[in-house]
């Protein structure tokens, strides 16, 4: 055991901070955040999986999707009979 407080003691070495990057912000007014596209809102449903509000976010989402990774399989949007929410699903 105390070899492996020993192995421990070199890997806590001090190591400085790197500074942080700082970016400016350029938005100034409400104006320039409405001109954004809409942040689409999502939740958990009581199922665990992921809850959008309306049937338009689904779709965006589903549109975005990276279809050529394998582990993305979602197909279509369905609406919720738990939650009254919307979501995506690799049925037909």
């Amino acid at each position: 055991m105390s070899s492996n407080r020993q192995s421990r003691q070199c890997y806590r070495q001090y190591r400085p901070r790197q500074a942080a990057v700082r970016r400016e912000l350029t938005l100034h007014s409400g104006a320039d955040l409405a001109g954004l596209p809409p942040l689409i809102r999502i939740a958990r449903c009581i199922t665990g999986k992921v809850q959008y509000f309306t049937a338009a976010d689904a779709e965006l989402a589903l549109a975005g999707i990276d279809h050529s990774d394998p582990r993305r399989r979602e197909q279509r949007v369905y609406r919720c009979p738990d939650c009254q929410g919307w979501h995506l699903t690799s049925q037909d």
